[in-house]
């Protein structure tokens, strides 16, 4: 009699604690369910080239274009060096030395600065190539086929169901953009690593005319690559430096003087190059200050937004 009153109790107790397990494990459920995906920067890395690449801007000038442009815009050219902050420590891809503005020569340029920024970056953070579950990289100017994402896979070996993205075209917005389509993968697909690169290549797409609007363009890059590590996984949350919050962007394009701020086009004599507009200056501003708008109601507290709404002569958020 004993016995089976200790087995009942026995089997009763069991089927409790297998019953508060169950409860537990969809109140998990329900919670990952519930919660916001959270998107973490895990790291970043950044290429520098080796000093063979760095160059005197101003002496090379001299040296190498005295000869292709008349002593007016030779002048110009020089000027403008000096003033653009480049400095004289600045790297430059040998194409641009050697006047040989080939494919070959800019596809070396973007292997160079974008595996050197990678290598880093798995060194920084431990993972592996085949850990990337998501890579996007951006470049304006230089959208060679096969894709610079396509360059990369194929040097590292990555798996063949990894999504990669290439954007071009984007100018200065484009890293913005591509953290943007980042975080919305990673809100879309649990347990992800998502890489995202920014690069510049300027081998292709020096200057050789004589339109000042576009050598002007000649001083907005030089050798380069940044390279951040995105990811969902909550593994990652202590570690991580950053945790994404907010992205905010504001597109102005339906604005004819936004549209043709930086416009890439040919010259009167057929040779290629990106035009910047005097509006460039006014465009920024306005979309900064839209950006602030939207930015504002996100990270201030009460507090200050009460201030900004009772300061005159400030644009008040929403």
């Amino acid at each position: 009699m004993l016995a089976d009153l200790t087995l009942f109790s026995l089997k009763e107790h069991t089927e409790i604690s297998v019953a508060i397990l169950i409860v537990l494990e969809l109140i998990v459920v329900w919670w990952n369910l519930k919660s916001p995906t959270q998107v973490y920067l895990v790291d970043f890395a950044t290429y520098k080239p080796p000093p063979s690449y760095k160059k005197s801007s101003t002496k090379n000038i001299r040296e190498l274009f005295k000869d292709q442009y008349s002593e007016e815009l030779f002048d110009f050219q020089l000027r403008v060096f000096e003033r653009s902050g480049v400095g004289e420590e600045a790297y430059w891809p040998p194409g641009i030395w050697n006047l040989e503005f080939t494919m070959e020569n800019a596809r070396k340029e973007a292997e160079v600065v974008m595996f050197g920024a990678l290598d880093d970056l798995f060194a920084k953070t431990g993972i592996t190539p085949k850990d990337v579950d998501i890579l996007i990289v951006n470049c304006s100017l230089f959208c060679p086929t096969p894709s610079l994402t396509s360059m990369i896979i194929n040097h590292y070996k990555m798996k063949p169901s990894i999504q990669n993205y290439n954007l071009g075209g984007m100018g200065c917005s484009a890293g913005v953009v591509s953290i943007a389509l980042a975080n919305d993968l990673l809100k879309a697909r649990k347990n992800c690593n998502a890489v995202v690169l920014s690069t510049e290549n300027i081998t292709m797409n020096w200057y050789m005319g004589k339109r000042k609007s576009m050598l002007l363009s000649n001083t907005l890059f030089r050798m380069g690559c940044g390279a951040v590590l995105l990811t969902n996984k909550p593994s990652f949350r202590k570690s991580a430096k950053y945790r994404l919050l907010h992205v905010v962007r504001t597109h102005l394009g339906h604005r004819d003087d936004a549209y043709k701020s930086i416009y890439e086009e040919q010259d009167a004599e057929g040779i290629r190059g990106v035009a910047l507009a005097r509006e460039i200056p006014t465009v920024a501003g306005d979309a900064i200050t839209v950006n602030l708008k939207t930015l504002g109601p996100l990270v201030l507290p009460a507090g200050e937004k009460l201030k900004v709404r009772h300061q005159r002569g400030v644009c008040c958020f929403p």
